[in-house]
């Protein structure tokens, strides 16, 4: 005559389900907190399955011989008070030519400080207010360094800070002061 079975209830099986659940993430959290091969291996596959979801969309900046077809030209403001009609890219502009990303993002990325804000003003269009734009040589010079940023990366994150120190010092303006920090203490 064989055992009874002993039946569990709902309630024990959860709880048990639980239990072996707690300690198999208390072992994995343990292993990633010490090992870096193990930590960059779970970060790997996370990206790899982020990729097969979503698809694998590699950006490409404009070449520095095209850039100049996404601008226009305008009337801009020069810092002694005249005008002068430059070939100027707004930020809608820049995006397209960083890679056809969503004029959004830049301004996420400005907000953020991950990206240099336009430093020049272009007069209006029509009735409307003026516009920040970037110049011929800044647009190609955030493109090219840029470029270089998207042979590893998909987006630009605030811990790419060699990339956004670059990013700042491509057009002459001074990085934000964590990316400096940061730099100063590595």
């Amino acid at each position: 005559m064989s055992r009874p079975k002993l039946k569990k209830t709902r309630k024990e099986i959860e709880a048990q389900i639980t239990k072996w659940r707690n300690a198999s993430n208390a072992k994995r959290k343990k292993l990633y907190a010490e090992s870096s091969e193990y930590r960059e291996k779970v970060n790997r596959d996370k990206r790899g399955y982020y990729r097969d979801r979503v698809g694998f969309e590699v950006r490409k900046s404009v070449a520095p011989a095209q850039v100049a077809d996404y601008g226009e030209l305008r009337q801009v403001l020069t810092e002694k008070g005249g005008k002068r009609t430059m070939n100027v890219f707004t930020v809608e502009a820049m995006a397209r030519v960083l890679g056809d990303y969503h004029r959004v993002v830049l301004y996420r990325w400005l907000r953020s400080n991950r990206f240099p804000w336009p430093q020049h003003e272009a007069l209006p269009l029509g009735k409307g207010p003026s516009q920040r734009v970037y110049t011929l040589q800044e647009a190609i010079a955030l493109a090219k360094t840029f470029t270089i940023h998207q042979k590893d990366r998909l987006y630009l994150r605030s811990t790419d800070h060699d990339t956004i120190y670059r990013l700042f010092n491509s057009v002459g303006q001074d990085p934000p002061q964590y990316i400096i920090e940061s730099m100063t203490a590595a």
